[in-house]
């Protein structure tokens, strides 16, 4: 997998904290945009988008960060939880992903992804990540963000290639 120029300058840049704190904001900002989206088609397509970008963060999450603070032993039941939100997530994801944005339910679903995804990162920037950085150095925290970067780009090729409906149109947003 080939690494750009910008995720290299990026990953040089921004620890791993930082770099989830911004994954966070953008999907943050998906959601609200979703939420006062009147347009069911448009709707659909911002529900293709988080659906990709939500799976990709939490897959690279696990597979990067997740695994390397889990052998902090103290941390490996705050990580059991973090996963167990991220189970949560899914659930309220695919929920939200089989609802038709014009069904009289789809904004509850909506709101319950919203509440989840609220949660799970107040509680990973609040809890888990500050007490992460008190035993992970500056070079180990640049090393995991680029890692992630890296990953979770894998992790979007993957999903369009085994979800082909989650790529198309959505392609075009980035």
């Amino acid at each position: 997998m080939k690494t750009t120029h910008r995720e290299t300058l990026t990953a040089n840049q921004d620890g791993i904290v930082q770099v989830l704190e911004a994954e966070h904001r953008a999907l943050e900002d998906l959601l609200e945009q979703l939420a006062a989206e009147d347009d069911e088609a448009e709707a659909a397509e911002l529900v293709k988008r988080i659906v990709r970008d939500l799976m990709a963060h939490s897959n690279a999450e696990d597979r990067v960060v997740y695994s390397i603070i889990e052998e902090n032993e103290e941390m490996a039941e705050d990580i059991e939880h973090a996963r167990d939100e991220h189970a949560a997530i899914e659930e309220a994801l695919t929920a939200l992903a089989e609802a038709d944005p014009g069904d009289h339910d789809f904004k509850q679903k909506l709101e319950e992804l919203s509440e989840c995804v609220k949660h799970h990162v107040t509680e990973e920037e609040n809890e888990i990540l500050p007490k992460a950085s008190s035993f992970i150095d500056e070079e180990t925290a640049i090393e995991l963000a680029f890692l992630f970067m890296k990953q979770k780009q894998h992790e979007l090729e993957t999903l369009e290639q085994t979800e082909p409906a989650l790529s198309g149109e959505v392609s075009s947003h980035r």
